[in-house]
């Protein structure tokens, strides 16, 4: 059996001889294009008359020609125009040293006048035509990279007429075309091609495969190849004026179609080995594809297998790893300023004691808030922990809670100044510690939260100017223990006197009987009590609260609907004199609620290390225990962290006496 790759070259070779002569022009060109080191992937004689011919046939006028090269298919093109006084041939060329070798071919021929050679990108030179409004062509020829092929087709439509006929060049890819799993990238845009050309509404389309001798030139050996070109005629809008133009290019080129058609190989109907266009003897198998090369890589030099993704992956995967690695740097930075805070708290857990000494305890309010919890865990509880400081947490569900938690707290300790406490007495134990006090000045009030800050501070200024019902309770059972050690005094000295006194204070009760002080009404007391238990001289405010008596024709169930209990007024001499109040402290807990804070929430998210850095300072304050004169500028500057809520009536209320009696951790 013959082999098919020689019987091509013989049937081309003998094509030629009889048809087509050996130009001594275009052997020159091809001898210059070999000198320069151009790839040798020229067109053949026979290809390059077809073109010739296709333009002759159109009466072509201005063509264009995508991808120059050498110049020898140029060559052929100018050929067809070069007789009409208005003839033009527009070839693009990225490549210098290719477009050099085109313009000193072009001038051997004698077309330097006819073909303009203008160099750059394809797509960028095609762009500017459209935006000149250039003069639409007649013929395109695309013979560049087949990556962009389909971008070529669609600024070659905008630069077309109806009539245009659209030749894209090597478009079967040695058969690759047919496997949609190529790795080619050249391979991959001429599917691509082909499926944008599939449903065009504007183009007719048809491909042809040839094959035969690529160059038959003298100074090189020829090469069998298998040839394959896509041509798309720009549809009309008539369908007669589409029967006449496809007429005629069939009278026309009859002949030249029938000669390029597949021939018949004896034993074979197609070719058994698919050439790759690089020049090796004949008679040789191909080797294997090459890796791909993506084409930003080899211009940054970077010679790779590897294609970068889509865009659309691109941008999925630039946004993921931004954020992976801001979030692994900010997570980073946040353990380095955890492990610094517990190193600088360590020392106070080093503190030696005494048996007789107990740790030193606060109190930490938080805000009814996810934020405060978190901020707990996760910036403060580290912090105290590694300091050994105790602390009771305490956490509520509602910000009056703490409210009412601050304020008990305050009243115990009111008490125990008072010496009202009724805390047992244990026996004193060298070896145990002595029982924790219920309230001590040392035990600081901190305040985890914007709301929790607000409600301890108005706690304590509602408790040190009020008194609590037990409060009222242990003051009313002392007046009474003292009442009776004057009456017990006065048996001792005198029953007479006490008796006569005894009957005056019961007459006086007669006339005093309608009579009742605000003071009855909360505590309860008998009637027949002729003076308040709790003298007006110690207590100025609640001595001068009374009800007034009802008027005379009051009945006595309007009296009962009318005559309610009074509400206990606020008052600074509700405060012992030398009652000490706890220290207090402010950690931050942002509550970042609400869809307007999602930005905020966002942000924090990424940068939780300075949220971390600054409570842990503010917890760090606190285990050390320093502390100075709560200034006004203090509760101001927390006041604004707060918000809106500073600025509504239910804000910090704080009284200027109790202030100066207050500290602040710092």
């Amino acid at each position: 059996m013959a082999d098919p790759t020689a019987t091509y070259h013989q049937v081309d070779a003998y094509l030629a001889s009889k048809l087509h002569p050996e130009d001594d022009l275009l052997i020159k060109a091809q001898a210059n294009s070999n000198a320069a080191m151009l790839p040798e992937i020229q067109v053949a004689p026979l290809q390059g008359a077809f073109l010739q011919i296709i333009a002759m046939s159109m009466n072509a006028t201005r063509i264009l020609e995508v991808g120059t090269l050498g110049g020898v298919s140029t060559i052929s093109l100018g050929r067809a125009v070069a007789p009409k006084p208005n003839g033009k041939v527009v070839t693009c060329e990225v490549e210098e040293l290719h477009a050099t070798v085109a313009k000193a071919n072009l001038k051997l021929a004698g077309l330097q006048n006819v073909v303009e050679v203008v160099l750059g990108r394809a797509t960028d030179t095609l762009r500017s035509f459209i935006e000149k409004k250039a003069e639409p062509f007649d013929l395109i020829f695309v013979d560049a990279d087949k990556i962009s092929c389909k971008e070529y087709v669609e600024l070659s439509l905008q630069l077309s007429r109806k009539g245009t006929l659209i030749i894209v060049d090597n478009v079967v890819r040695r058969g690759g075309v047919t496997d949609p799993y190529n790795p080619d990238e050249n391979v991959k845009g001429i599917r691509t091609l082909f499926d944008y050309l599939e449903n065009h509404e504007r183009l007719k389309s048809t491909a042809l495969q040839t094959v035969g001798i690529k160059a038959g030139f003298k100074s090189r050996p020829p090469i069998s190849y298998r040839l394959s070109t896509a041509i798309a005629n720009v549809e009309t809008k008539s369908q007669e004026e589409d029967v006449q133009y496809e007429t005629q290019i069939l009278h026309g080129l009859g002949f030249q179609l029938a000669n390029l058609q597949t021939s018949k190989v004896e034993g074979a109907e197609r070719p058994a080995v698919m050439m790759d266009p690089t020049p090796r003897e004949p008679n040789t198998l191909p080797s294997e594809p090459s890796l791909p090369k993506n084409p930003i890589l080899r211009r940054l030099g970077w010679v790779t297998g590897y294609k970068l993704p889509s865009r659309n992956w691109m941008i999925f995967w630039s946004v993921l790893g931004t954020s992976v690695a801001l979030y692994a740097y900010d997570r980073q930075e946040r353990r380095k300023i955890a492990a610094d805070l517990r190193r600088r708290a360590a020392p106070l857990a080093e503190v030696p004691m005494s048996p007789q000494e107990v740790p030193r305890k606060i109190w930490v309010y938080l805000a009814p808030s996810q934020f405060a919890r978190y901020n707990f865990n996760e910036y403060t509880k580290p912090v105290f922990d590694a300091a050994a400081l105790d602390y009771e947490l305490i956490q509520t569900e509602d910000h009056c809670n703490i409210l009412e938690r601050v304020k008990n707290h305050i009243w115990t300790g009111k008490a125990e100044a008072r010496g009202l406490s009724k805390q047992p007495r244990q026996p004193y134990n060298p070896y145990i510690p002595p029982p924790r006090p219920v309230y001590s000045s040392n035990e600081g009030l901190v305040a985890m939260g914007r709301g929790a800050w607000r409600e301890v501070l108005n706690g304590i200024n509602d408790a040190c100017l009020s008194l609590s019902e037990d409060e009222v309770k242990a003051i009313e059972m002392a007046e009474q223990r003292k009442k009776v050690e004057e009456l017990s005094s006065r048996r001792l000295y005198g029953r007479t006197s006490t008796t006569l006194h005894d009957k005056s204070l019961k007459t006086s009760d007669k006339t005093k009987n309608d009579e009742k002080t605000w003071y009855q009404w909360i505590t309860g007391a008998d009637r027949t009590s002729s003076k308040p238990l709790i003298d007006s001289a110690t207590s100025p405010s609640i001595a001068e609260k009374t009800l007034p008596a009802p008027p005379a024709d009051t009945s006595a169930s309007e009296i009962e609907k009318t005559q309610t209990a009074p509400q206990v007024q606020l008052s600074i001499e509700n405060l012992p004199l030398n009652f000490q109040l706890p220290p207090v402290g402010y950690i931050s807990g942002q509550n970042l609620t609400g869809w307007t804070n999602f930005p905020l929430r966002v942000y924090h998210w990424f940068t939780s290390r300075n949220t971390a850095s600054k409570i842990g300072e503010e917890a760090l304050a606190i285990a050390y225990g320093a502390t100075k004169s709560l200034e006004l500028s203090d509760v101001e500057a927390v006041m604004k962290d707060i918000g809106e809520e500073s600025l509504k009536e239910d804000g910090i209320h704080l009284e200027p006496f109790v202030r100066e009696k207050m500290t602040v951790y710092t």
